[in-house]
């Protein structure tokens, strides 16, 4: 049995390209799954500085309406 030694040369191409792509499909699943992590990091920062700026906001209003002696507001019938 003959080989052709361009068929070897293309096998090992192949072989080659192949373990490139099994790489990058790694590389690519690693970085989804990285950027995922940073975004839920992320996400969970802001929500904890929104839930303190409305807190903040809430604690001044309620200070506010306070100093002022709030009273509801009465409705004028004719």
């Amino acid at each position: 049995m003959t080989t052709n030694p361009g068929t070897i040369h293309e096998n090992r191409q192949e072989q080659h390209v192949g373990a490139l792509v099994a790489q990058l499909s790694d590389d690519v699943s690693r970085l989804v799954r990285d950027e995922m992590r940073l975004a839920k990091a992320e996400l969970k920062d802001k929500g904890k500085e929104a839930g303190i700026g409305i807190g903040l906001f809430e604690g001044v209003h309620e200070d506010l309406e306070a100093l002022k002696g709030h009273q509801p507001e009465r409705k004028v019938t004719a």
